[in-house]
């Protein structure tokens, strides 16, 4: 359950509220998803080297692919 905070209404982080204590159950399984998706990133980012060199953008998505496949082959 995220903080309260005080404040305006309209924050993303007041909206993340309201949604938390409207629907509980909802709420705590969205963000359970996220919590593990930010796991997986750190692990990659600790594990592989951080930095995406490629300049073009079909590059770029070949090197990330091959540094999650890596990540995968290790774990």
């Amino acid at each position: 359950m995220p903080k309260r905070t005080l404040g305006a209404t309209g924050t993303a982080r007041a909206k993340m509220c309201r949604w938390a204590s409207t629907r509980p159950g909802e709420f705590e399984s969205v963000y359970g998803v996220r919590n593990k998706i930010e796991s997986f990133f750190l692990s990659i980012k600790r594990r592989i080297d951080v930095f995406v060199r490629a300049r073009s953008l079909p590059v770029r998505t070949v090197e990330i692919f091959t540094m999650i496949l890596c990540h995968n082959m290790i774990v």
